[in-house]
């Protein structure tokens, strides 16, 4: 894959690809990058975008997809449902298995919902239920990931005060490189 920038470093700031670890080879006469993976190397590790249904969600996904673009690597938008905490289960009347369910309809949604907005065809979708961080994680590591992608941002600040940020959870748990979009 070739990919028609001024310069290296124009690349780099178009993209945001920093630390990523990957070497690139510049053609002087015709001033294009091209990442090294792509000269007759093997195809280089997936990329695992966190996604939770949140409107930020969006700015994952597009920055996600372009890395995955530029690096020739596949993209896999992962959504996982994480489990009710028993006070609010007792607070809204609902059995878990009900909730779960509802759950898993709606990230399927937001998921379908974000690859057709988006006009992502060639992408792997997932829908996982279980401690989120953890779940990422886990799935980043048994797809051999190269990264995974996150939000800054999910659905407002009461879970953080309560939970802790996922985005922070994960980078500290992750052996995988982790990038949080803002």
């Amino acid at each position: 894959m070739r990919i028609a920038c001024r310069t290296a470093a124009h690349f780099l700031r178009d993209f945001g690809v920093f630390g990523l670890g990957m070497a690139f080879a510049i053609e002087p006469r015709r001033c294009r990058v091209v990442p090294s993976f792509a000269m007759n190397k093997p195809a280089s590790k997936p990329i695992i975008a966190a996604i939770d249904g949140s409107s930020h969600s969006r700015k994952v996904a597009v920055y996600a997809n372009r890395l995955a673009r530029a690096f020739d690597t596949g993209l896999t938008l992962l959504h996982v449902v994480g489990p009710l905490p028993e006070h609010m289960a007792v607070s809204l009347g609902l059995l878990e298995g009900q909730w779960l369910q509802s759950q898993l309809r709606e990230g399927q949604s937001a998921l379908d919902e974000l690859c057709s907005e988006l006009g992502l065809l060639e992408v792997e979708t997932m829908l996982l239920a279980g401690p989120v961080p953890e779940t990422i994680c886990g799935e980043a590591e048994e797809a051999d990931a190269e990264m995974i992608v996150i939000g800054a941002h999910g659905h407002g600040p009461s879970p953080r005060i309560m939970l802790g940020s996922v985005g922070d959870r994960v980078a500290s748990l992750s052996s995988r490189s982790v990038t949080i979009v803002r």
